[in-house]
Parts: structure tokens; C-alpha cells; sequence
């Protein structure tokens, strides 16, 4: 995992009889700003993932290079992505 500098974060984290639900209301990052869910339930028989996240504004070059290991992107960008999946290989 990358070195993340954050800015301000607003986030609520909750934890109860093996679910964790974290929102994410606002965390500045790359120059922009991340929002969204992520949600981890082990507590079934088939654990689940997901996560429903937005990204507007982000600085591609810093974001790349610490995710993808490139530098050669510059500009602004944003994304949107929504994902789930439950089992024992997720």
C-alpha cells in the first residue's frame, strides 16, 4: 500500500457482530475528493465485500504513481465505481 498524504477526511466507521460499514463523506486527496462506502460482512457464511466510491477533481500524475507505478498521465480526472461480491475467494 502506497503512502496516502490526506487532507481533510469525514468518514463514520461502524462495527457490529462482524460487519463493518464505513462512509465516507468527504476525504480530500490528490487535489480532489473521494466519497462513498465500503462495506466488509464476515459475519454469514459467505463473506461479502462492497464499495460504491466517487472521485472528482483528482491529479492523475500522483494518483497513478502511487497506484498503477507511472508517472507519464497528467491532467484532472474522476471516476465512479460501484462493486460487490461474496464468497470464500473474493
Amino acid at each position: 500500500m502506497p503512502d496516502l498524504a490526506l487532507g481533510q477526511v469525514d468518514a463514520r466507521v461502524a462495527l457490529a457482530n462482524g460487519a463493518l460499514a464505513v462512509r465516507l463523506s468527504k476525504v480530500e486527496a490528490f487535489g480532489g475528493v473521494l466519497s462513498g462506502r465500503v462495506a466488509a460482512d464476515g459475519s454469514k457464511r459467505r463473506p461479502a465485500l462492497a464499495a460504491a466510491l466517487t472521485g472528482e477533481a483528482l491529479r492523475l500524475q500522483p494518483l497513478l504513481a502511487a497506484f498503477a507505478g507511472t508517472d507519464r498521465i497528467e491532467g484532472l480526472g474522476a471516476f465512479e465505481i460501484d462493486v460487490a461480491g461474496a464468497g470464500r475467494s473474493l
